[in-house]
Parts: C-alpha cells; structure tokens; sequence
C-alpha cells in the first residue's frame, strides 16, 4: 500500500511602475512567405520587444509584384509582447501565390499596455519573395540584424498627469519569484524531522 500527497505551487508575476524614462521599442526582425498549400499563403513575422514595457498593436502586409502593382493589403492583430521578448507570428492569405518574384512591405503600429498609451510605428520595406514550384525560394539573410526596422515618432500622447510629472518605468519580473518563495517556505514547512539520536 502507498498514498500520495499532492502540493499546489502558485507563480505569481509581479509588475512594478517606477519613476523614469519609458522606452517602447518593438523591431521587425525577419518578413517571409512560409509555406503554401491549396487554401492559400502563410507568412511569418518575426519582432522583438527592445524596450522595457509590454507592447501590443495591429499591422497591415502589403505583397506586390515585381513591377510593383499591389496584389493584396492584409490587416492583422499583434498581442501582447513582454520587454525584452521575441517572438514569431502568422499571417494568413487565402490565395496562394503564382511562381514568380514579389515585394512584401509591413507596417505595424504598437502602443504601450499600461498607463501613458503610447503608440509607435515600426516598418519594413521591399523584402524580397521568389516563389519556384508553388514553395518560396530559401532565403540565406535569415539574421535578424539583416532586416533593419525603420521607427517613426509617437502617433498619440497620452496627457495625463502621470505624464506631467515624468513617465513611468515599467520593469517586469519574470513569473516565479513569489512561486519560488512559497515553495521553499512550504518545503521547509512539510520537511519531516529528523529523528534524534536517545
């Protein structure tokens, strides 16, 4: 016979506004064509947070061909992004692309998720598509510092009186920290004592 016993650990993220500066800074760090199959196109955008607050915006992805006609303006969504982050997302197009050479142009437009809303616009223009076999061509500039993002200047300013008395600094601690502390204290807690020696 044996019994088991169960112990519930919580994580817990923490964020702290403190005074200073705030730096929002998101990168488009590649633009592609991933793959296509028979309901169409999927690209993929990859993008760093180089700034010290959450992000979150939308963007639009422009394809044109090779004599530069505009074949299709795609909307998309960007969740959040912690600072510091990367990640990838997908676009999706329902039409697949014909063999031959295109331009893919991005924008995206990113504001701040806490207080002090503001938005900037990140862009990449003219990268390169060769589509051969109904597949994209490999690309051999994959680095991320190949593609350098153009920043424009905040769209909106939030005007409130945080923003009066000087923007606040987000600094985010990883998730973890309450849930290490609270794992040592239960540890120590539940730990069975040691039998002394008569």
């Amino acid at each position: 016979q044996f019994s088991v016993n169960v112990r519930k650990r919580v994580g817990v993220a923490v964020v702290i506004d403190i005074i200073g500066d705030r730096v929002s800074q998101l990168e488009i760090g590649d633009l592609r064509l991933g793959q296509q199959t028979e309901q169409g196109a999927t690209f993929e955008v990859a993008v760093r947070n180089t700034g010290h607050v959450m992000v979150k915006g939308q963007g639009t992805l422009v394809i044109t061909d090779e004599r530069g006609n505009e074949l299709a303006e795609i909307p998309f969504r960007l969740d959040t992004i912690l600072a510091q982050a990367s990640t990838f997302f997908n676009i999706n197009y329902p039409v697949p692309l014909d063999d031959g050479n295109y331009l893919l142009h991005a924008d995206i437009e990113y504001c701040t998720v806490l207080a002090g809303h503001t938005c900037q616009t990140t862009s990449v223009d003219d990268i390169e598509l060769e589509v051969i076999d109904e597949q994209p061509r490999e690309r051999e500039d994959l680095e991320l510092a190949v593609v350098q993002p153009s920043v424009g200047q905040p769209s909106t300013v939030d005007t409130s009186q945080e923003r009066e008395a000087g923007t606040n600094k987000a600094i985010y601690i990883a998730v973890g920290v309450f849930g290490l502390a609270f794992t040592a204290i239960a540890w120590r807690a539940t730990r069975p004592r040691q039998q002394q020696n008569s």
